[in-house]
C-alpha cells in the first residue's frame, strides 16, 4: 500500500503540556484528542465543605487551572457571604451551627499548638475572625474533664497506699474509686470555657458595645485549655513539687493567653473600666488552677506508722 495516501501529520507538533491520544483506524481527517494536564491540587483532601480556617503558617490562597479564573482553596471564599448565608436559618436548624464545625484534624492541631505559643505571639483572636470553630474546643474540654478525672483518682490512690501501707508493704483496708470525679472535672470546665465565657461575651457585647461574638469566645476560652493536658498526664508522678510547678506553668501559660489576647477587645470596648475586668479574668483562672491543684492532684506525703 503506498504510503503516500494516507494522512500527513509532518506539521503537526501537539503542545509539550497537553497529551495526545491516538485516533482509531478508519476515522477520516487528521484528528487528534487533545487533553490539558489537570492543575488542580492532590493534596489536602480533607472532606470539608466550604471554605477553611486560617492556617499559622502563611499558605496559597489560590492556584491556577487550566482555563478561567482561580480556584479558591484553604481560607478562600468570602467570609462576609458566609456570614449571611448561615444566617438565613432559623435558630433551631442545625445548618446555622454547621460553619462552626467545619474543620478537619488539621485545623485543630494547628489552633492547639497557636494557643501553646500564644502567649508570646497573641494574635489568636486574629486568626479565627469570621473562622471560629467549636468542634475542637468541645473535644479539648472532654478530654481534659476525663484525663482530669483519671489523674485525681490516680492520686486519691497513691495517697490511700501510703497511709494505709504497713511494715510488710502491703495496703490494707478496700481503695474506692471516685466517680464524682468525672461530673466534678465536667462542672468545673465546662461551667469555666462555656459559662464563663458567656458572662464574658455579655459584659463586653450588651454593656461596653464591643464587636467581638459568643463563638469567638468560647473558641479562645477552648483552645486556652489545651496546656492542661499534657500537664494532666504529668502529674501521675507522686510529687508534690513536680505537681505544684506543672499546675503553675500551665496555669500561667493559658491564662497569658487569655489576657493577652482578649486585651484588645476589653480595652478598646471597656475604657476605664477594663482593668478591673481584666484582672478578673486572671483571678479566675487563677482559681481554675488551685482547684486543679488542691483537688484533682491532691498529694499528700503520709508518714507510715509502724
Amino acid at each position: 500500500m503506498d504510503s503516500s495516501s494516507g494522512p500527513d501529520h509532518s506539521e503537526f507538533s501537539p503542545d509539550p503540556h497537553q497529551t495526545v491520544a491516538p485516533v482509531p483506524s478508519g476515522s477520516s481527517g487528521p484528528s487528534t484528542l487533545a487533553f490539558n494536564e489537570s492543575q488542580l491540587p492532590t493534596h489536602h483532601v480533607s472532606g470539608k465543605v466550604g471554605d477553611g480556617v486560617p492556617r499559622a503558617q502563611p499558605y496559597a490562597t489560590s492556584l491556577p487551572t487550566a482555563s478561567g479564573p482561580p480556584l479558591p482553596v484553604h481560607g478562600g471564599g468570602d467570609p462576609v457571604t458566609n456570614l449571611e448565608q448561615n444566617a438565613k436559618y432559623a435558630l433551631w436548624n442545625l445548618r446555622r451551627y454547621r460553619r462552626y464545625f467545619n474543620v478537619d484534624t488539621e485545623d485543630v492541631l494547628v489552633r492547639m499548638k497557636d494557643s501553646l505559643v500564644g502567649s508570646f505571639k497573641p494574635d489568636f483572636l486574629d486568626k479565627i475572625t469570621d473562622n471560629e470553630d467549636l468542634y475542637g474546643p468541645f473535644w479539648v474540654v472532654m478530654t481534659l474533664i476525663f484525663v482530669t478525672a483519671v489523674v485525681g483518682n490516680y492520686s486519691s490512690y497513691e495517697n490511700y497506699k501510703r497511709k494505709h501501707t504497713s511494715i510488710t508493704g502491703q495496703a490494707a483496708g478496700t481503695w474506692y474509686y471516685d466517680v464524682n470525679k468525672v461530673l466534678y472535672s465536667a462542672i468545673l470546665f465546662f461551667g469555666y470555657v462555656w459559662i464563663l465565657g458567656a458572662i464574658l461575651f455579655v459584659a463586653l457585647k450588651f454593656v461596653f458595645k464591643s464587636e467581638i461574638s459568643l463563638p469567638q469566645v468560647w473558641c479562645t476560652y477552648g483552645y486556652a485549655m489545651t496546656v492542661f493536658i499534657p500537664a494532666s498526664f504529668f502529674c501521675f508522678f507522686p510529687n508534690v513539687i513536680s505537681r505544684w510547678v506543672l499546675c503553675a506553668v500551665a496555669t500561667a501559660t493559658s491564662g497569658i493567653f487569655l489576657l493577652l489576647n482578649f486585651r484588645a477587645p476589653i480595652f478598646d470596648s471597656a475604657g476605664a473600666k477594663a482593668v478591673p475586668i481584666w484582672l478578673a479574668m486572671g483571678a479566675c483562672h487563677l482559681g481554675l488552677g488551685l482547684i486543679l491543684r488542691l483537688y484533682f492532684f491532691k498529694y499528700q506525703a503520709v508518714k507510715i506508722e509502724i
